[in-house]
This record gives structure tokens, C-alpha cells and sequence, in this order.
């Protein structure tokens, strides 16, 4: 009966890490200058521009209207460039551009937001009447 319990223990253990979402959001590449991705709002990307770090000096970080906690992320072992981690704003469907100033090297690349673009339309009245409609005019008898 012990064995029983163990062996149901582990595999209820393994179905709730196989089924318990990633901890890392999805992540896409924007590997400027020039390039262009297509990711939505609350997506996270990461920026490469060629922008090499000189000790604690990471370049310029990336801009844009569409970004939102624009971190650095790290230098590639490589080629010594900086690289950048944010995420995508709630913005309305279009393409965003997205500008790096290394030490005066600017680069800039296009993110583009899916969806589709809906006319927001005005109120039909500039102020909203307040309380119950008064229509007077009836007279006591």
C-alpha cells in the first residue's frame, strides 16, 4: 500500500510540471539595424543592436513609443555586444519604429503590432445629463 502512495505522489509531481505553464515568457528577436519583427502586446523581445559594450558602459538603450521595461540583458560572449530584453506596450495595431544611439551610431528598426484597427467612435453627446429627465409642462389640476 506505501508503494501505492509513492508512485501516485510522483506521477501527480509529474503531471503538474509537465502542465504548469513556462516561467519565461515567449521571447522574439529585433536584430537591428533595419530589421522587423511582428509581436503583440505583453510579448517580450530582445534587441541586439551592434552596439559593443566598454565595461559598464552598455551603448544606448532601445526607444520606442511601443516598448516598456527595456532592461539590459547581456553582452554576447562573441562579438561583444550589448543586448536588450522589453516588452510590448498595449498600443494600438501599426508599426512602431524602435531607435538605438550607440556613442552616436544610430540604428533603428520597425516592430510591428498585430491586430486589427478599430475606429474608436466619439459619444453622441459632449456631456452625459445627470439625474432624471424633467419633462414639466403638465400642469396641476
Amino acid at each position: 500500500m506505501k508503494h501505492r502512495s509513492i508512485a501516485a505522489g510522483l506521477v501527480a509531481g509529474a503531471v503538474a510540471l509537465l502542465s504548469a505553464p513556462a516561467a519565461q515568457a515567449e521571447t522574439a528577436d529585433l536584430g537591428l539595424p533595419g530589421g522587423s519583427l511582428t509581436r503583440g502586446p505583453g510579448k517580450l523581445i530582445s534587441v541586439f543592436p551592434k552596439c559593443v559594450v566598454i565595461g559598464d558602459d552598455h551603448g544606448g538603450a532601445p526607444r520606442s513609443e511601443a516598448l516598456t521595461s527595456v532592461e539590459f540583458a547581456g553582452t554576447n560572449e562573441y562579438t561583444g555586444y550589448a543586448f536588450w530584453d522589453a516588452t510590448v506596450k498595449n498600443v494600438k495595431p501599426g508599426a512602431y519604429l524602435v531607435t538605438v544611439d550607440c556613442r552616436g551610431k544610430k540604428m533603428s528598426g520597425t516592430l510591428h503590432v498585430p491586430g486589427k484597427v478599430t475606429e474608436i467612435k466619439k459619444p453622441q453627446v459632449a456631456v452625459k445629463p445627470k439625474g432624471a429627465p424633467e419633462s414639466g409642462g403638465g400642469g396641476t389640476a
